[in-house]
């Protein structure tokens, strides 16, 4: 995992990005999750059709570290409000029982932790912008997937990607079959690497 949005995932405190870059999903159905849709015993997680932005449902196997960051969460569903009143949360990943909106300050504090700064995108108004956006986690978890040698049709039902179209846009190439094509690659006759470059 070399890559910039990797790194930034390496430092996120909050559950809910960690889960983000482990499985690929969306923002908004990873902080719309319930703990209906899960299944402890089972080791499963079930979203059903409709309730997901592509309206197919989905099935993810709670293993590895995300069964760590589930049992974790398990263990803060009772929460206390700020008015002091006890609640469990319906929500798997919350804030004291109610629904996360503004993930802002999470992700811009995992992103200078990662060494990433702010850029100015509008020289007018002076408006700046991380280098990472959120939404290049789900394309990094496909990416590293990929590069651990997970089938891509694995990738894609546990992204919940509908498409082939759809996946290839995140133009995901392993690491692994670029370093396998350059080996095989050879030059032109007449030509060789070894040859004495000319200024």
């Amino acid at each position: 995992m070399c890559n910039a949005p990797s790194v930034v995932a390496s430092r996120l405190g909050r559950c809910s990005e960690a889960s983000t870059y482990l499985t690929g999903w969306r923002r908004g159905d990873m902080l719309g999750l319930r703990w209906s849709a899960v299944d402890m015993r089972r080791g499963v997680i079930r979203l059903f059709q409709g309730e997901t932005k592509n309206d197919e449902g989905q099935t993810l196997a709670i293993a590895g570290p995300l069964a760590e960051i589930m049992a974790r969460r398990q263990a803060a569903r009772l929460a206390e409000r700020r008015d002091g009143e006890p609640v469990v949360a319906d929500l798997v990943f919350h804030n004291r029982g109610h629904r996360i909106v503004d993930y802002r300050r999470a992700w811009a504090t995992a992103c200078k932790a990662a060494g990433f700064v702010y850029r100015v995108v509008n020289e007018k108004t002076g408006r700046r912008e991380l280098e990472r956006r959120m939404h290049d986690l789900r394309r990094t978890a496909a990416r590293d997937r990929v590069d651990e040698s997970t089938p891509e049709r694995v990738v894609m039902a546990m992204t919940g990607h509908k498409t082939r179209a759809m996946f290839d846009r995140y133009s995901i190439a392993s690491t692994k079959d670029i370093e396998a094509a350059l080996r095989k690659a050879t030059l032109p006759a007449g030509n060789s690497a070894g040859q004495r470059e000319t200024r």
